[in-house]
């Protein structure tokens, strides 16, 4: 069997610099951090335990992530109906700082290598696409939502 893995790190290699592994194998996301008696010094194996449990991996990455980048909160929602999605958060105390948070996003979805030309729908526009149909598309009709959302 042949993998494929995509390593991932911040332009800093924050991860990688705290022996934290981020990949996706195959599609799905993988993450080894050391083990406890990981001494390289000591013998000639290394010992880790890897996690495939994104909320998981997320609880041990996040912690790195935050103390180096500060106000950042990065969220992978995985709902009950099969929707997915990762969401990079800054909260601001006022309109006027809007504009600079969304710009340290940006940033640093592109180093992290995210990129999207259009505005991903959220959890409950895709809720009620699928399950309430019908009033989606007054939704739509009525311009409160857009059925092709842009930034």
């Amino acid at each position: 069997m042949i993998f494929t893995d995509v390593y991932w790190d911040r332009h800093d290699c924050i991860l990688t610099l705290k022996d934290h592994w981020l990949r996706q194998r195959q599609g799905k996301w993988e993450l080894k951090c050391p083990s406890v008696g990981n001494d390289t010094n000591k013998t000639a194996c290394t010992l880790y335990t890897e996690h495939t449990v994104e909320e998981t991996i997320l609880q041990i990455v996040s912690p790195i992530l935050e103390t180096q980048t500060g106000k950042f909160t990065i969220v992978l929602d995985k709902t009950d109906f099969g929707f997915q999605i990762g969401e990079i958060e800054i909260v601001v105390d006022s309109n006027e700082h809007v504009p600079e948070a969304l710009d340290k996003i940006s940033d640093l979805a592109n180093r992290l290598g995210l990129e999207s030309k259009t505005r991903i729908p959220g959890k409950v526009d895709a809720y009620l696409q699928r399950h309430r149909p019908d009033h989606y598309r007054k939704l739509i009709q009525l311009q409160v939502l857009s059925e092709n959302p842009k930034k």
